[in-house]
């Protein structure tokens, strides 16, 4: 599934706020290792042994580097982000205690081999999911009974052959209860990883499928606001400065080309006016046959978006032997939802709406109308007061009296 749209879904839905992710990170992953040599060094030094005990700390503190790290963008895990924590350990260890220490205590090369085997697993994600799941879940689980395997080393336990060592785990039922118990734990977290990885992965495709489809109707800062705040698309009265753009010479020329060449060049025009519109500002345009309508917060933007489209688009048209008129108009408009139970619109409604409208019907080939009130919010500012204007005196449908326009050409 290819599809392209302004982002707008809330990705801590998924995958939590930037604190949420670094405690999960904590204490799924990175803090792992530091919590169970606690809980080994605690049970067999004490508490005031191992809070006084430096590499302890640093440990600590390099973990929640490690966390912070890969907290940052979920989306975005590399591999090798699982080594930033022993090397920032080693590097302090070995300055407090000196090289020979830190090599002399084996669940140092343990910690390391440890993180490797875990850098391996995520490697394996992109290509094995399930192998990388399992493979990290049992990684995670396994590192009780090794650390505590380790530690009894530390006390001076005697193991010199690997016949010893199989011993060690299989002839004494205590010691084959913790790893293979560790091990089928692995397993069972393994599954549920597994499986709640792809809910996720699958609310995430979704989520993007469904944002894209949407975003071809509503603005991304529109959706925004109502994913945070209900109310966001019920009705309500706002100032709005309205555009609509038309092309002249539509009708003739569709009955004279065939419905792909119609189809084409439209959509060249939808797709040139929406640009300049989307940089301007302006609202989600939308499309009647060859006519757009868009609206913006500010006369200025509408104007600005405009001058600027009307060029773009007379060279696109052009090509077509055609052209295009464009109307303005600022004022009072309802704005909001509007439909029955099964089909609903996001829209405008009101008089300035439809007077924006007339106003492009009397708009010439490259024309752009204004109306006063448009012309009264931008004449003053330097962007628009060397502009070429006339006046024209038009009457509108459904208006008593005939008003004056400004037209640009």
């Amino acid at each position: 599934m290819n599809l392209t749209g302004t982002k707008f879904t809330d990705e801590t839905v998924l995958y939590g706020t930037r604190t949420q992710r670094f405690i999960r990170e904590f204490v799924t992953h990175s803090g792992v290792f530091w919590l169970f040599d606690s809980v080994i060094n605690l049970g067999s030094d004490g508490i005031l042994a191992y809070l006084t005990y430096p590499p302890q700390w640093a440990m600590l503190i390099a973990a929640l580097v490690q966390s912070w790290i890969i907290s940052r963008d979920e989306r975005r895990f590399h591999w090798w982000y699982v080594f930033i924590a022993p090397a920032l350990y080693s590097v302090v260890d070995i300055g407090i205690e000196g090289w020979a220490a830190y090599i002399s205590e084996s669940y140092h090369l343990f910690y390391w081999v440890w993180a490797a085997c875990m850098g391996i697993a995520y490697w394996l994600e992109r290509h094995f999911l399930s192998v990388s799941v399992f493979s990290r879940a049992v990684l995670l689980v396994v590192l009780l009974p090794f650390l505590y395997f380790f530690a009894e080393l530390e006390a001076g336990l005697v193991l010199t052959t690997s016949t010893e060592i199989i011993d060690y785990w299989l002839a004494d039922s205590a010691h084959f209860f913790i790893l293979f118990g560790a091990i089928l734990l692995g397993i069972v977290l393994g599954t549920i990883n597994l499986m709640r990885e792809r809910f996720e992965s699958l609310l995430y495709d979704l989520a993007t499928h469904f944002e894209t489809i949407a975003s071809w109707s509503f603005d991304a800062n529109l959706m925004q606001q109502a994913y945070h705040d209900q109310n966001a698309l019920e009705l309500q009265r706002i100032e709005r400065t309205v555009l609509f753009m038309d092309i002249r010479g539509f009708t003739p020329w569709s009955e004279a080309h065939s419905p792909d060449e119609v189809v084409q060049m439209v959509n060249t025009f939808y797709q040139t006016a929406e640009n300049i519109i989307k940089a301007n500002r302006g609202f989600k345009i939308q499309m009647t046959g060859d006519e757009i309508m868009t609206r913006f917060d500010t006369p200025q933007a509408a104007v600005q978006a405009a001058l600027q489209v009307q060029p773009e688009v007379t060279a696109v048209l052009a090509l077509f032997g055609l052209s295009a008129g464009i109307g303005i108009h600022t004022g009072q408009v309802v704005e909001g939802l509007v439909g029955g139970e099964q089909t609903r619109q996001y829209g405008i409604f009101g008089d300035t709406v439809n007077t924006a409208a007339r106003l492009q019907g009397q708009a010439k080939a490259n024309e752009i109308v204004l109306s006063q009130s448009t012309w009264a919010s931008i004449k003053h500012l330097s962007d628009f007061s060397n502009l070429p204007i006339t006046y024209r005196d038009v009457t509108l449908k459904g208006k008593a009296e005939a008003m004056q326009v400004i037209v640009i050409q």
